[in-house]
């Protein structure tokens, strides 16, 4: 038997070309092997601002609110517009699904 020096040996089922595992279910029912996790809210900074507009961490907010992601914005724009005294902010926690465009 010949080996070439480049090729590795992978796995059985290593490719990538296979779907996923199914696995019987006691009712006899075939289910995906991939869990299914809990849908946990996320949190939403909502923001207003005044009527002629005002722009803080990258963002315009006008008298509409915005909602954004905390976790897209980052820790230090977050703290700039919760402390920019011509907004109007708070932190939300949506229903998993709803939120941020």
């Amino acid at each position: 038997m010949s080996t070439d020096k480049n090729s590795k040996p992978s796995a059985p089922g290593a490719s990538g070309d296979h779907p996923p595992a199914k696995v019987m279910t006691k009712a006899g029912a075939r289910t995906s092997t991939k869990a299914t996790a809990k849908a946990e809210p996320t949190p939403v900074l909502v923001v207003r601002g005044p009527a002629a507009g005002f722009r803080r961490a990258g963002h315009r907010f006008g008298p509409d609110p915005v909602q954004l992601s905390p976790e897209a914005l980052g820790e230090d724009r977050v703290a700039a517009i919760l402390a920019e005294p011509r907004l109007v902010a708070e932190l939300r926690e949506e229903p998993a699904g709803q939120g941020t465009d």
